[in-house]
Parts: C-alpha cells; structure tokens; sequence
C-alpha cells in the first residue's frame, strides 16, 4: 500500500494523480455495507466505484470553486453576533485518536462540557482498519458528533488537536482521504443550529487523549472477530 500511494492511472480513464485514497474508501463503504447492511461488494465493484468517484473528483475541481468554510450552519438566520452569543453558551467538545500501525486499529475518543457541569461526559471506541492517523482524527469528530446528536446536544463546539484535519473540514486545505469524512462531517453538523470547529494544542486535550489510548489497550486485549 506505500508503494502504491504515489501510483496514478493509466488512460484512457481520465483521472489525474493518485487513487489510493478512493480505493480505499470504496474497501471502507464496501465494509461499512457488509457490516452494518449485509451487502456484499465484489472487487470489481468496489474497483469501479474507487475509478467513478476520483473521475468526479477530478472534473469537480477543474469546473467548481472550493466551497465555503464550514463554521455554523448556512441555514441559521441569527446575526454574526447572536451566532457568536450561541456558541459561548455551547457544548464544547474535544476529541482525539489514538492510531496503532501495526493493526490499522484506532483508539477515537472525546468528551463534552459545558459551564454549569461538574464532570464532561465521556465517549470512546476502539475502530478497526483505519489507515492513517489523519483518518483516525477524522472518525474521532464524526463519532463525536453522532453521539453529540444522540444526547440532545444543539449547539457545540468542537475541538481537535489535528490543524491538519481543522483545516480541511474549513476548507482552507484539502486531502484526498479525507474526502468521504469531511462529507460525512458537513452532513452531521447541518442537523445542528449552531457549530464551529477549532484547532487547540494537545496541552488541551489530555483527557481524551488518555481515554483514545485506553480504548486503543483495550482493543489489543479483545480483538475483532473475523
């Protein structure tokens, strides 16, 4: 898989630079289905997906300007101002992974506070063939903010130690793995009225550092099945 990171197709498809980071994601839909639908995928299918997806990646970025930063959501009629009395008012939550390469296993942790909280609540998860570090950073807000959801939670703001990761859920960067998380990530936040997302040092964020590396030992000690 190194090896093959830097490799671009051949024509006649039409796409420009590497694929590996749609193959992939095409594996990790494929899994995700098998797992969680009972669908099952052929390597061909998988393949044709992986080659459709960078083609319409590849025309996308030569016809379409890089879409706004996602801080709060576009539809939120409130001022610059009562957005920003909305978000002092909000969960904060932090969230960090902790990635084993050995295992391709993730260690994704975070946890919440507000002002009139005693003690954050907690959330952690062991998560199976993860492929970087990045994408581990990635899986950590997405878990994050489901379980944001499943709480009740309507205004939040999120925090990561990643500047990499902050950067491209923004739009400032851009990084091919992260394509299909920063969609899954746009996605989530609409269902929020009020969300921002912010680069803080990792000094911050012990606590979910701590709880992503424990998740991280315990999956060693249980492994998945299969």
């Amino acid at each position: 898989m190194i090896l093959f990171k830097n490799s671009i197709c051949l024509p006649p498809t039409g796409i420009v630079g590497p694929i590996v980071s749609w193959v992939l994601w095409a594996l990790w839909n494929a899994r995700n289905a098998l797992i969680f639908e009972k669908k099952q995928s052929s390597a061909v299918e998988a393949a044709t997906k992986a080659l459709r997806l960078a083609l319409e990646w590849n025309q996308a970025q030569a016809t379409q300007p890089i879409k706004k930063s996602l801080t709060k959501k576009d539809t939120n009629p409130a001022t610059q101002g009562e957005e920003e009395y909305i978000l002092t008012r909000s969960i904060t939550c932090k969230t960090d992974a902790a990635w084993d390469r050995s295992r391709n296993v993730a260690g994704l942790a975070w946890n919440f506070t507000d002002q009139s909280s005693q003690e954050p609540i907690e959330g952690s998860m062991a998560q199976p063939y993860v492929a970087s570090p990045l994408i581990a950073e990635g899986l950590a807000i997405v878990a994050a903010l489901v379980s944001a959801k499943d709480l009740g939670f309507t205004n939040i703001m999120v925090f990561s130690d990643c500047s990499t990761l902050i950067g491209a859920i923004k739009g400032s960067t851009q990084r091919k793995e992260l394509i299909g998380i920063i969609s899954d990530i746009r996605s989530i936040s609409s269902g929020f009225t009020a969300i921002s997302f912010s680069h803080f040092s990792r000094n911050q964020n012990s606590l979910s550092d701590r709880l992503a590396k424990s998740a991280l030992l315990v999956s060693v000690a249980s492994p998945p099945v299969g």
